[in-house]
């Protein structure tokens, strides 16, 4: 039988070993980070200066036990006289110290390598992007390489920190008393095995589990914009294999990664990639609206459309060139613009918190991508002449249709079709996902004969377009605990209950009802949030609001 008696009895033992093994594990993986990002770096390097040393380190500490090591700078060290006559002795005969740095250097030997296979990894395109926009060796490697290796280096780094969780138990060979010290000091003293390390592993398994978990939440954390990210390297393979085909009837410029600035943001660990921290403002906010000094044109177009199309193009980019460009996102939105003022049809490829397929584009762009929504099983179609955030879309497209109607009388094309495609939410990633979304982007450039071969047949739409003006935001009127009634995707009835918040204090309820019916089409990866948290999105028909349409 299980002796419960001695476990509640023991249990203040067994909290301060595991407050003792947290503080460990905390500062040894502080400061193998610190040490493993240049070590990293420097293992990446051509030259062998640099990279040689690293790799001799790294083989060796990998290729000998962490308890060795422990003994090695605990008790080996001991026995050399310039060091006990040393400043340092005062350390090294400290036994936290020594452990401490046995489990930093082990364990930034192992990061050093997992950050510097993620480096080798990293796509050129991020390379390319970075390049483009001027910046120093230094700042692509602090914006670019560093955060995007991390985090593909996350699920195996995860894996190190369990390793570095477990490794604390060795440390009572140097005289600490961490967790599993406490637990063989229970067994001595009271000859109950079960208890005495059936307790502790109870406790390794809810600290495993826990930093599992930790890191599948920053995993998730991470991928802003990435299913974007992942869906242009799917498209990439199809796109080179019809090019060499000779099934490409036109130009197709794929940016595969299209905000590096926003990818190398952290706070606290946290990726913040939507603001510019240093500048402030939304990176798919505020473009330079090209409209300014258009009217200017309106005696130059002719009866020739392609005439009137070259000679639009050409302002545009004249217009583009006389903002100014100071910072970096102003450089970024530059680059990006410049891309597509000659485009054709522009796809924006991005991603909600939590959402259901959803598109946003000019409603004279309804019919064109219309057969992109059918064949991405859009569950929301969402249309806007003026959104009010100046988006990324908005700015290529907008200028066409105001010519367009300010010069009735004139042939002018609508020169670029532009469109926002959130693909889901920021957790969808995965391969499946990928190639699904490129073979509906595929189809849709079949459709307008971007790609030679037959139309493909083309699916039911399961929505149809509606104003973005009629959509609805939800809004947290109280704090409190987010619990969502409705799932993402489905029509709900006007005054429908979509969400509740209840307050951790009182136990009160608050329901989020929906004004108008419409389909559920976003909600926040919040669980927790406060007054005036946006809570999700209705695509409806009867709303109809004014001024800035977007989420901010």
């Amino acid at each position: 039988m299980v002796d419960w008696a001695l476990i509640a009895e023991s249990w203040p033992l067994y909290l301060n070993g595991l407050k003792v093994s947290l503080i460990l594990m905390a500062i040894s993986v502080s400061a193998s980070f610190l040490l493993s990002v240049p070590l990293a770096i420097a293992r990446v390097s051509p030259n062998p200066l640099l990279s040689k040393p690293v790799f001799l380190y790294t083989y060796v500490i990998r290729g000998t036990p962490l308890l060795v090591q422990l003994y090695m700078i605990y008790f080996g060290l001991a026995q050399f006289e310039w060091l006990r006559e040393s400043a340092a002795w005062p350390l090294f005969r400290n036994a936290w110290f020594c452990a401490w740095l046995a489990f930093a250097l082990n364990s930034a030997a192992y990061t050093t390598e997992i950050l510097a296979g993620a480096l080798r990894q990293t796509p050129n395109g991020e390379l390319e992007a970075a390049r483009s926009l001027g910046l120093s060796t230094f700042s692509i490697y602090r914006r670019i390489l560093l955060p995007s290796a991390m985090r593909r280096a996350l699920p195996q780094y995860g894996n190190e920190l369990v390793m570095v969780m477990h490794a604390t138990s060795i440390a009572s060979a140097v005289t600490i008393v961490e967790l599993t010290r406490t637990a063989r000091d229970v067994y001595y003293n009271n000859l109950a095995p079960l208890e005495a390390f059936g307790l502790v592993a109870v406790f390794y398994f809810v600290i495993t589990f826990t930093l599992v978990g930790l890191v599948k939440l920053l995993e998730a954390r991470f991928l802003d914009e990435i299913p974007g990210m992942i869906c242009a390297q799917a498209l990439r393979r199809e796109l080179l294999a019809l090019e060499a085909s000779g099934d490409l009837r036109g130009e197709v410029v794929l940016v595969p990664v299209a905000n590096p600035l926003g990818l190398g943001q952290q706070v606290l660990g946290q990726p913040v990639g939507r603001f510019a921290l240093a500048e402030g403002g939304n990176f798919n906010r505020d473009f330079p609206d090209l409209t300014v000094g258009l009217s200017r044109i309106g005696e130059a177009l002719t009866d020739d459309p392609d005439g009137n199309l070259a000679l639009i193009r050409a302002e545009l980019a004249a217009v583009l060139a006389s903002f100014p460009v100071e910072t970096p996102p102003q450089h970024l939105k530059a680059t990006l613009l410049a891309l597509a003022l000659h485009a054709d049809f522009v796809l924006d490829l991005h991603c909600d918190a939590e959402a259901a397929m959803h598109l946003y584009t000019h409603t004279d762009s309804a019919p064109i991508f219309a057969p992109l929504a059918a064949h991405l099983g859009a569950r929301a179609l969402l249309l806007a002449d003026v959104s009010g955030g100046d988006p990324f879309d908005e700015a290529v497209s907008r200028p066409w249709a105001e010519l367009a109607r300010a010069f009735p009388d004139r042939p002018v094309p609508f020169g670029c079709q532009s469109v926002t495609v959130e693909l889901r939410g920021q957790s969808d990633v995965d391969d499946a996902m990928a190639d699904a979304d490129a073979g509906a982007i595929l189809a849709f450039m079949r459709h307008v004969g971007v790609i030679a071969g037959e139309k493909p047949v083309l699916p039911a739409a399961l929505c149809q377009p509606t104003a973005l003006e009629a959509s609805e935001p939800l809004v947290a009127p109280t704090a409190g605990i987010l619990v969502y009634r409705r799932e993402l995707g489905e029509t709900v009835e006007a005054g429908a209950v979509l969400a509740e918040l209840i307050d951790p204090l009182s136990g009160a309820v608050t329901p989020i009802r929906c004004q108008s019916g419409g389909v559920f089409f976003a909600r926040s990866a919040l669980r927790f949030v406060t007054p005036g948290k946006r809570l999700g999105k209705v695509a409806g028909t009867s709303l109809k609001r004014s001024g800035r349409l977007l989420s901010p």
